[in-house]
Parts: C-alpha cells; structure tokens; sequence
C-alpha cells in the first residue's frame, strides 16, 4: 500500500472556543480536564495565542482514511470443475484439427498428382484432348446453345465474315 500524509495547525485560533467548550462538557478524565481549564483560564484572559499553543502542544488530531475507497479482488477459479467439459473441449479441438488435417493431406495429394501430371503427360490441353482446334469447336458450340443475350454479346466481338452486332439476330446469321 501506498501512503500519504498532510500536516495542518489544529486547533485553529478560530475553532478553540468552541472546542473548549466541548472539551470541558465531554471530558470524563481529570487530566484532559485541568488542560483544557488551563487553556480556557489563558483564552478568557486575552491571550488566545496562549491558549492555541497549549492545546496544539497537549493535543493532536489525527484522521487516518483511504484515498480510494475501491479494491481489486483477486480471485483464482477453477475453469473446469469437472471431468466432462474438459474431455469434450479436447475432442472439440482434436476433431478440428483431425479434420483440418485430412482436407490438407487430399489437397496435397491431389497437387502432388497434378504436377506429376504435368510433368509426365505435357500441357493440360493435350492430356485432355483439349488442344487448339478442339477449344474452337468447344466454343462454337457452346455458342449456339447459350442465351440471345450472351450469344449476342459474344457476337458482337466475333471477327469472322458474317460481321455480327449488336441488335443482329445471332440465330439467324450462324444458320446461313
């Protein structure tokens, strides 16, 4: 804990009437008493200064409190209390990771294959049969089954003779 402290006058040459007076009605000691009937004899007198003096040198008023008046509670808990939550938790996380790791074991393989693929069999487009000319006819044909829509937004970036446009009906010019 950290401390503080701050130091004042007390009594105040302000305040000593009235804490004479509760001092000599609230007094049961003899000795606190004759003091406090000292200091009143001096104060009565005139001589405050006198009176202020005797009661700071006999008396002191001392006031101990917190600076803040909140706390922090520690507190250690247990996080499972039982056998159950902590066995599900670990299958939880096992079946994650199991699963994790099986889709990354058959990408893996798969990619492994692909490369051996490729170094074996050349290009993707002759193991497929897939070449040049087979690409061209694929497309073509795909061409003539597809929505007007598309069909006439392809055709209109077609550079062969029938010169297509848009608003042309691509049905139309592919059957001539």
């Amino acid at each position: 804990y950290t401390y503080d402290y701050s130091v004042t006058d007390w009594p105040s040459p302000a305040y000593m009437p009235y804490l004479l007076k509760k001092m000599i009605n609230e007094s049961n000691n003899a000795y606190i008493v004759e003091i406090v009937n000292n200091a009143s004899t001096l104060y009565d007198s005139g001589d405050i200064d006198g009176a202020v003096d005797t009661m700071r040198t006999m008396f002191a008023r001392v006031e101990i409190y917190y600076e803040t008046l909140t706390y922090t509670l520690i507190a250690e808990t247990p996080k499972y209390t039982d056998v159950t939550s902590l066995l599900s938790d670990l299958g939880g996380l096992l079946g994650l990771f199991l699963g994790v790791s099986l889709v990354t074991l058959v990408e893996m393989i798969e990619f492994i294959g692909d490369i051996v693929r490729s170094v074996m069999c050349g290009s993707t487009h002759k193991q497929n049969g897939t070449g040049p000319e087979q690409d061209t006819a694929m497309n073509q044909s795909m061409r003539r089954h597809q929505p007007s829509v598309f069909a006439v937004s392809n055709a209109a970036f077609d550079n062969s003779d029938n010169k297509i446009g848009i608003g042309t009906n691509p049905a139309a010019v592919q059957s001539t």
